[in-house]
């Protein structure tokens, strides 16, 4: 059985998580360790526990593992210094390497997320040269912060992706068009939100997805491994495509994302939760021996939205 342990660590041991060990004799001796980051406000268990399942399932086959808060989440204390999030989880994960590294021994770490923690993920691989991995688990907020342009087409790619996967299936969606209860503009704008692409790859907009897109190629500069990881029609696939459509061909297909059926966007189900735990299984091993990112099944290339970025 692998050992679970609380600890208190960062300033003034304020941050709290939770360390997963191997169990006796079954420790790697490659030096590397995974950390869970929050997805959202969600605490270090996860969504649905997922990462406590994460973490006891990788500990059995010998990886250290530590899932902790961010300030002001779950068990760990706000700050009171006033200290950004974007800034100040970036640092905390770096005192959650600092202290993995000084009791464990930890040289090399692999950092994973769902949701805003996939793309915190993303934030601290960027901030750490000791970061030998990333996962990105149906990662969405790239462009939180970027123009009202590329929100109106992520929403209206969104829109349609949900009218074309689900709303045109359901009986009760016909009779409303029959009834005349259908909104036709807002139709008309999801329908239409593909013509906004030429204007986002050549405005204004393109400075902020051209700038997402050489942080990846930064990691990929690094050889750091990435792990793209999302349900089949998660909206955060119209975000990736954006971003991989901006980088050359050679690096565009580090972008390729592995697709997991019947998954929603926390992997709930548990087929989908068994499916995603065989993709870490297989990411931490690459990034343990530095090992390059595994190419995902052709199929991904199939997803809606990605047809041009990685066909």
């Amino acid at each position: 059985m692998s050992r679970e342990i609380a600890i208190r660590f960062g300033d003034q041991q304020r941050l709290f998580g939770v360390v997963t060990e191997p169990p006796d004799g079954v420790a790697r001796s490659d030096r590397t360790a995974l950390l869970l980051l929050n997805s959202g406000i969600l605490h270090h268990a996860g969504p649905s526990c997922l990462y406590v399942s994460l973490a006891r399932r990788l500990a059995a086959e010998g990886h250290l593992v530590l899932r902790f808060d961010f300030s002001g989440i779950g068990e760990s204390e706000p700050r009171r210094d006033g200290m950004r999030f974007e800034e100040s989880a970036v640092l905390e994960a770096k005192q959650a390497m600092d202290l993995l590294a000084v009791t464990r021994g930890a040289e090399r770490f692999v950092v994973a997320g769902i949701c805003s923690g996939g793309v915190m993920s993303l934030r601290v691989a960027l901030a750490d040269t000791r970061v030998a991995g990333a996962a990105m688990l149906n990662p969405q907020g790239y462009f939180a912060s970027s123009s009202k342009r590329i929100e109106s087409y992520i929403k209206a790619e969104r829109d349609k992706s949900w009218l074309l996967t689900v709303s045109m299936r359901r009986r009760e969606s016909w009779l409303r068009l029959v009834r005349g209860e259908v909104d036709f503009l807002a139709l008309a704008k999801a329908l239409a939100g593909r013509a906004l692409r030429p204007l986002l790859e050549h405005g204004a907009a393109r400075k902020d997805i051209v700038a997402l897109a050489r942080e990846f190629e930064r990691l990929a500069m690094r050889s750091v491994p990435m792990l793209h990881v999302y349900a089949e029609h998660d909206p955060g696939l119209i975000e990736l495509d954006l971003v991989a459509r901006a980088m050359p061909a050679a690096t565009r297909k580090l972008m390729q994302p592995h697709l997991v059926p019947g998954a929603d966007h926390l992997f709930t189900p548990l087929d989908a939760q068994a499916r995603l735990v065989d993709l870490m299984r297989g990411f931490m091993l690459r990034a343990a021996l530095g090992l390059p990112s595994a190419a995902a099944a052709p199929r991904a290339a199939s997803a809606p939205g990605l047809e041009s970025a990685f066909s």
